[in-house]
């Protein structure tokens, strides 16, 4: 209820900006700044810089956190030579244009969303805001694990009947709608840009070749089968059901780390190889996704 309260806190926040670091040393070599209750520094954002001028971000291990200065362009090359005796060069061809970069952002793991949870209402504000807010990072990509992940408090899958066949016991766990989405209708509202992806760690064990979470195993049989066109409506059931609770997935992957689940890591995984992925998403995966109306995620 206090995430969902924060909706409508949101809507008349207002950050101040520039607040000093208040510094905490972990290591011995660097520090992080403090923000509780009391108080929390925040970002001098340069919306818009002069032409002929450009705004610097300085952090170094000592000091400074994004330190911000406005220097003319002039200026670069006297400070460029003032770092490292300039072992380096870097050129940058405006014009030769390469892949676009759709954003930047984090994961909602369990480990994430509980411990946001935990925090006090004002320090839940103060988090989201830096991290999606105007005047903070602005991120506007967030991966959400569908079922546990390894920062989660236990294995578990939203299907953990054995031979669900239907998969008429599925289900969101507490995590995904205690936690999960109503930060994730946070992040939407601090900004409409923001784009949500799934990505799974493991499928339910009685769909796979080990029965176990974790260790090296994939799904039983191969693509085209019924053990992976049931893993594809899987994923459809969580589409819907998060577009239920009102939150509308971009995107989605085939796996997280597929590679990872043939080598016995101890968390969860789902070992698939380059052709099973391919073969997947061509029978399995992209029918159902079309079929259910998520042909243009």
């Amino acid at each position: 209820m206090i995430l969902f309260q924060l909706l409508t806190v949101f809507l008349v926040l207002n950050i101040s900006l520039a607040n000093d670091c208040v510094k905490r040393t972990y290591t011995a070599d660097s520090f992080v700044c403090v923000c509780d209750a009391d108080k929390c520094d925040t970002l001098d954002i340069q919306k818009t810089v002069e032409p002929g001028y450009i705004a610097i971000y300085d952090s170094d291990q000592k000091t400074d956190r994004l330190d911000k200065t406005i220097v003319p362009v002039g200026q670069l090359k006297s400070r460029i030579d003032q770092t490292k005796n300039n072992q380096f060069t870097l050129n940058v061809n405006v014009t030769d244009l390469k892949q676009k970069i759709v954003g930047f952002g984090g994961c909602f793991t369990d480990g994430a969303v509980i411990n946001i949870a935990s925090l006090s209402n004002d320090l839940v504000k103060s988090l989201m805001y830096d991290y999606f807010g105007e005047n903070g990072l602005e991120y506007n990509i967030g991966r959400v694990p569908v079922g546990a992940s390894d920062s989660s408090t236990h294995a578990y899958s939203l299907d953990d009947t054995p031979f669900d066949f239907t998969l008429s016991h599925f289900a969101l766990a507490e995590e995904d709608t205690k936690y999960r989405i109503p930060l994730l209708k946070v992040a939407k509202m601090l900004n409409p840009e923001f784009r949500a992806f799934a990505s799974a760690w493991s499928s339910p064990t009685w769909m796979k070749t080990n029965h176990l979470f974790h260790t090296a195993g994939g799904l039983i049989w191969k693509p085209g089968d019924v053990y992976y066109k049931l893993w594809a409506q899987y994923y459809v059931k969580y589409l819907n059901a998060y577009l239920d609770q009102g939150v509308k997935f971009w995107g989605l992957t085939t796996e997280n780390e597929p590679i990872e689940g043939t080598r016995g890591l101890p968390w969860g995984t789902l070992g698939m190889t380059p052709e099973d992925i391919r073969d997947f998403v061509k029978l399995d995966l992209g029918p159902a996704l079309k079929a259910a109306g998520w042909g243009q995620l």
